[in-house]
This record gives C-alpha cells, sequence and structure tokens, in this order.
C-alpha cells in the first residue's frame, strides 16, 4: 500500500473511517427489495448475517464499503476529501497503518516530503449515500 501511495499517479482513498459512517439497516434492505426486483431480494437475503455481524460490533446496520467507493467514483460531491501525502507503515506496532501529511501542514523534512497529494476522504454525507444507492435501483 505504502507503494501505490506514493506512486506517481493519483490515488483516491475511501478508508474505512468514512465507509463505516454508512449503515443500510433492514429497513433498508427491504426498501431497496421492494424497487430493486429478484436481485435486490437476493442481496437483502444474503446480506442478513452481514447486518447481525455488524448489530453485535455496535453498528445500526450493515455497512456498505464497496457502494461508498463507487458512489465517490460518481459522486464525488457526497464526499469531502483533503489531498495529503500519505505513507503506509509497514513495520512495526503501526504495521499497515495508513498515515496522511495533509497538504500545507509544515513540519519536516520527513518521509512525506516530495511525493504526489493524493485525494484522501474525510467525510460523507451518508444519508445521500444511500439515497443515490435506492435511486440507482430505481432506474
Amino acid at each position: 500500500a505504502d507503494i501505490v501511495f506514493t506512486a506517481h499517479w493519483p490515488v483516491t482513498a475511501i478508508g474505512l473511517d468514512v465507509t463505516t459512517r454508512v449503515e443500510m439497516n433492514r429497513d433498508g434492505l427491504d426498501k431497496l427489495a421492494a424497487i430493486g426486483g429478484a436481485d435486490a431480494e437476493l442481496v437483502r437475503a444474503l446480506s442478513q448475517d452481514y447486518v447481525d455481524f455488524y448489530l453485535q460490533a455496535g453498528h445500526k446496520g450493515m455497512v456498505v464499503h464497496d457502494c461508498c467507493a463507487c458512489i465517490a467514483l460518481t459522486r464525488s460531491e457526497l464526499f469531502q476529501f483533503e489531498r495529503a501525502s500519505v505513507r503506509v507503515a509497514t513495520d512495526g506496532v503501526a504495521r499497515g497503518m495508513t498515515i496522511p501529511k495533509p497538504e500545507g501542514m509544515g513540519f519536516g523534512p520527513s518521509v512525506w516530503d516530495g511525493h504526489v497529494l493524493q485525494s484522501i476522504a474525510i467525510g460523507v454525507d451518508a444519508a445521500a449515500v444511500l439515497a443515490d444507492i435506492e435511486q440507482t435501483l430505481k432506474v
């Protein structure tokens, strides 16, 4: 992941800190099944254990991580982004942790210097994302 974030191509990251704010409960799944036909009914049926898992973890419904990433590509205005140099710890107790240095933050020299600024989601309009999922199924 560190190689990807420090490469010279644009990366847009929609992290778990953002996607976990978008939760679909059973009522939402029922609504989607009602408008989305047999495919959406199958998704509802297959999602019940997923909903249970997230309820046991303290959420209000299942988290729709992949939907968030897709919607960020097509409706980026539903997300708030910041530009940052991003590094991923590759060893130690923080191994795997994504650590951004926001654009304009003055400290250094550091391992963040000289790398491409990437787009990092820092917020989301959860209700609008869920509405977009519903609207997409209506089409």
